[in-house]
């Protein structure tokens, strides 16, 4: 009967899957920890951790303790060191932010939205004291999930586009990713499913790039709700199938009962109401378990549109009036409004029209102040601004870099005119000195030739003396003689 909100529901438990699962710890060695160790910085992170674990595990009561327990012993570390007293103080803020940013994510399970708003508004101060962006970020993302599941969509959209700009700024992959997944609902609830489905493309792409599992499932889980809304079956059935196997791995058993309720929509809109009703009681086993009021105001509601499909009309009215009394404790105005218009159907089926028309006028009352269509044109000019803003920057982002790459390339330019300057002024050196060297050579060559011929001139004049004086000399033979006749 209303398949097209049961998705809805999923759609939305995955925007707010980002803060309500942390990673699996060993509780006992935490406990353990925690027991032995003195008062120091390292026993306040091992509370922290421990109340994330617990808050996960859904063991709220133990949780709260220790966010007191975590309060109580930053005040006394703080005391006890004042000659440190600077990184103390700094460790006292985020103690005191992380505080209220658990306590808060405790009263979110809880179903005590309204303490669990205040809480995360109240760790926004601390860590912007210490420039924690990313926990200021995350606190926005999770105040509008919060808003988002109250039906409060303008507000739920501000506090998106806060966390957006501040995981932007930092470029942190996570945060970017999260982000298209609100994105994505934010189309969805506009009736841009294709628009949809590509935020969700990428925030998978993203979650993958950083081996993000829960991530990745989450993507999964919105791109099934996406086809469903398509009306392609098949598709929806194999990305909840997807997701499912990725939870059940993480044993993520909150996770585990959404999918369970994404398969059985996809069931219940084929009219395959054995396999839906296994699939619903699944989850309302699980929410039960871990006493999630908002999970099981939705099983209940679904349940009872199962055995309304089923003409099963007492069982139906049972449990939509279960469903219907969980919300409306809970001040669940979403479900509250689906819960009145299948209950005027299934009266309307049984002829008793008075009742008929009794929910069908809180239907209507409810649906004109969750989202009319003032609110819709505010919600479509709210994300149209944050693209225009998103564009700015990217044109401001293209300008710089243009701009770095004219100084570069004119730093290039004067380089290699330098360069070039540097080489012809090295070839002139060059031949000025091999103009040097010929005219040296050249120089010496003549030189050589006057020397020789001088050399030859002196060498003739000394032969041609000699031979005057050897002619003018008597000869040894006629001295050797003219002695010889004197003897």
């Amino acid at each position: 009967m209303n398949s097209n909100f049961k998705h809805l529901f999923i759609l939305l438990f995955s925007i707010s899957a980002s803060f309500l699962f942390g990673q699996k710890t060993r509780l006992d060695s935490l406990y353990e920890k925690i027991k032995t160790t003195t008062l120091d910085t390292n026993k306040l992170k091992n509370i922290n951790a421990l109340t994330f674990e617990l808050v996960a595990k859904g063991q709220l009561d133990t949780a709260h303790y220790y966010c007191n327990l975590l309060f109580e012993n930053a005040t006394n570390l703080a005391k006890e060191n004042p000659e440190k007293e600077s990184l103390i103080n700094k460790l006292t803020v985020k103690t005191f932010g992380d505080f209220y940013n658990t306590s808060a994510r405790c009263y979110y399970f809880e179903s005590k939205y309204g303490l669990a708003k205040e809480n995360f508004s109240k760790a926004i101060p601390y860590y912007l004291q210490i420039g924690f962006k990313k926990g200021v970020g995350a606190c926005y993302q999770n105040i509008g999930n919060i808003y988002y599941f109250q039906g409060d969509y303008e507000k739920a959209l501000k506090n998106y586009l806060e966390a957006a700009k501040i995981y932007e700024t930092l470029n942190y992959a996570k945060g970017i990713a999260d982000m298209h997944v609100n994105m994505g609902s934010n189309y969805r609830i506009l009736g841009k499913l294709d628009i949809a489905l590509e935020h969700y493309l990428i925030a998978l792409k993203k979650y993958a790039e950083i081996k993000d599992q829960l991530g990745i499932a989450m993507s999964y889980m919105n791109m099934g709700i996406i086809h469903f809304d398509k009306k392609e079956m098949k598709e929806a059935l194999e990305n909840h199938q997807l997701s499912l196997k990725i939870k059940k791995e993480l044993n993520d058993n909150k996770g585990i009962a959404e999918c369970h309720i994404n398969i059985a929509a996809v069931y219940s809109t084929q009219h395959k109401n054995k396999e839906a009703l296994e699939n619903y009681l699944i989850a309302e086993k699980i929410y039960t378990e871990l006493n999630d009021k908002q999970g099981l105001s939705y099983c209940y509601n679904y349940i009872g549109d199962v055995y309304g499909d089923m003409k099963e009309y007492p069982k139906s009215i049972e449990y939509l009036t279960k469903g219907l009394k969980v919300s409306e404790e809970i001040g669940f105005k979403d479900m509250m409004r689906e819960s009145y218009k299948t209950l005027a159907i299934i009266y309307a089926l049984k002829n008793d029209y008075k009742s008929a028309y009794q929910f069908h006028q809180k239907y209507t009352d409810i649906k004109d102040t969750l989202f009319n269509q003032e609110s819709t044109k505010k919600f479509a000019e709210m994300n149209a601004s944050y693209e225009n803003d998103k564009k700015e920057k990217e044109i401001k982002l293209i300008k710089a870099e243009q701009e770095k790459e004219r100084v570069i390339a004119e730093e290039k330019s004067t380089i290699q005119k330098i360069i070039i300057y540097s080489v012809l002024f090295g070839l002139l050196l060059v031949v000025v000195f091999a103009a040097f060297v010929v005219r040296t050579l050249k120089h010496t060559k003549y030189q050589k030739t006057i020397i020789e011929e001088k050399q030859k001139e002196i060498l003739d004049s000394i032969y041609y003396a000699k031979r005057i004086q050897t002619s003018l000399l008597p000869t040894e033979q006629y001295i050797e003689r003219n002695l010889n006749k004197n003897n």
